[in-house]
């Protein structure tokens, strides 16, 4: 059986490696295809690694919902071009992402369209969508009439826009909920403890897939902490006080770098893709070593799994991803944001995930507070729990 993982953004590529490595050890004959479709992100990245598990690598071009709707169209139709020179096999599964980005949507409407004997299967990190609403969005009729006219003219699933507060797009969302099965990868089932909420009709909810690298192919054995920068958060939060949040992250790190120094513990600053080897303001005096290594947080997260202490950042989504990985993680808007950019902030609604490694620091007494929680991983439970639900999947869902 060939099971196919459609990953259209960096944050869900290691997932899909990860989830490609744990249905290889259920059982080492199916067939496992991976297609990416080109991104920015991924040209900055050292991927190959993580891709070496998958027997066929599928590459695409880039196309994406753009207000320069005659470019949009012609990089759309350039894309459904390609996708037809994918060969899939009849009766396997693929699993996606419900993403917004134009990429993934096409290439699901396609699928489900021409290839009635496939399964689609959507993976999910919550088993209760948030509304975006209450994370502060606002319903653009302009950017959702502009998704209405590439559905008119390229077939993908209409989608509703929405922007924050400075008018930036913030998210889209499907008219319809898409009529797939959907997997919650849940942390709480590495641990072996139940969700609090129940899945929905047509759910599973099974392990998130972590999985750490071969050691031998690493280059860090030491333990060591990580610290996530990002130099454009003043960019994006323009509520908030500048030079209140640059006060309090070079007290936050600073804090960070004394409490580990004293564990002789490296702490490393990961900048963001987009920013090179440039600091994040406040950060220029911590005395943290330059992360060099060109992969993003979910790779390091798989890669370095051992050598993890803890990860840190002030506001950064990688912390929770880093939990997800069984890995102690540290936000701090609380902490770094003034009053008035926390209460305009709709980061804080982000927060309400369950898991119990990831915390959120109000005062610097709280550094490596959850660090000796980090998960001790049983490979062995998690592929039989992904053997129940593959299995699931094919004879019932």
């Amino acid at each position: 059986m060939t099971f196919y993982f459609i990953a259209g953004e960096p944050s869900s590529l290691m997932t899909m490696a990860n989830t490609a490595y744990v249905i290889k050890k259920v059982n080492p004959n199916y067939i496992v295809e991976a297609i990416i479709p080109y991104h920015d992100f991924l040209v900055k990245m050292e991927v190959q690694e993580f891709l070496d598990g998958f027997d066929k690598v599928w590459y695409l071009p880039w196309c994406e919902f753009q207000k320069n709707i005659f470019r949009g169209l012609f990089m759309g139709r350039a894309f459904k071009k390609a996708m037809k020179s994918i060969v899939f096999n009849e009766n396997s599964i693929v699993f996606v992402f419900s993403s917004m980005v134009m990429t993934l949507n096409l290439l699901v409407k396609h699928i489900s369209e021409k290839h009635k004997s496939i399964k689609v299967v959507l993976l999910s990190y919550v088993s209760k969508q948030i509304e975006v609403t209450e994370l502060g969005g606002k319903f653009s009729i302009l950017l959702t009439f502009l998704n209405s006219l590439y559905s008119f003219m390229l077939g993908c699933y209409p989608m509703k826009s929405y922007i924050n507060a400075n008018g930036q797009l913030m998210y889209r969302e499907y008219f319809r909920q898409l009529p797939f099965p959907t997997i919650v990868l849940s942390v709480n089932q590495v641990e072996g403890k139940a969700e609090s909420e129940l899945p929905a009709a047509r759910q599973i909810v099974l392990p998130y897939p972590i999985v750490m690298r071969d050691k031998g192919q690493t280059e860090k054995q030491e333990k060591f902490v990580v610290f996530f920068g990002d130099t454009t958060i003043t960019d994006y939060y323009v509520q908030l006080d500048k030079q209140f949040l640059i006060n309090k992250t070079t007290q936050y790190v600073n804090a960070i770098s004394d409490y580990y120094a004293k564990k002789n513990i490296k702490v490393y600053y990961k900048p963001h893709p987009y920013d090179g080897e440039k600091l994040m303001a406040g950060c220029e005096s911590s005395g943290m070593s330059l992360f060099r290594e060109r992969i993003n947080a979910e790779m390091l997260f798989s890669k370095y799994h051992d050598s993890l202490v803890a990860v840190y950042t002030v506001s950064s989504h990688s912390v929770l991803f880093g939990s997800k990985n069984g890995i102690p993680a540290y936000w701090a808007y609380e902490y770094c944001f003034d009053n008035e950019g926390l209460k305009k902030s709709f980061r804080k609604v982000t927060l309400d995930n369950k898991s119990r490694l990831l915390r959120n620091l109000s005062e610097l007494g709280q550094i490596g507070s959850i660090d000796d929680d980090k998960i001790k991983i049983d490979m062995n439970k998690m592929v039989e729990s992904w053997e129940k639900g593959v299995q699931t999947l094919i004879t019932t869902v």
